[in-house]
């Protein structure tokens, strides 16, 4: 119906009513990838998460703090930043050197 009217103004519309259509298309087609890309990176970003929640829960005990190592705590910490800190700067300087 508006196309007639412009057309009897002697004006051309700029884009085709099928061209409206097609345009629609490809925005809803844009938006529905859009949405199934966003659940699906939640989906995995979830997954990922309980995979992190395991791992957490078995580092927590006994067993796994004797086969790794985890005497110390929280005090070795410190100590262990110090060091990573040293051996980084020490890594700038061109002779070759122990970090420990």
């Amino acid at each position: 119906m508006a196309f007639y009217f412009l057309f009897f103004q002697g004006k051309v519309p700029f884009v085709s009513s099928e061209g409206i259509h097609q345009l629609h298309m490809f925005v809803f087609v844009l938006a529905v990838s859009h949405v199934l890309s966003c659940v699906l990176t939640l989906a995995l970003g979830r997954l990922k998460m309980r995979r992190w929640k395991a791992w957490e829960k078995e580092t927590r005990t006994a067993e796994y703090q004797l086969s790794h190592g985890f005497e110390g705590g929280e005090e070795d910490f410190g100590r262990d930043e110090i060091l990573t800190v040293r051996c980084n700067f020490l890594g700038f300087d061109r002779r070759v050197h122990s970090c420990k």
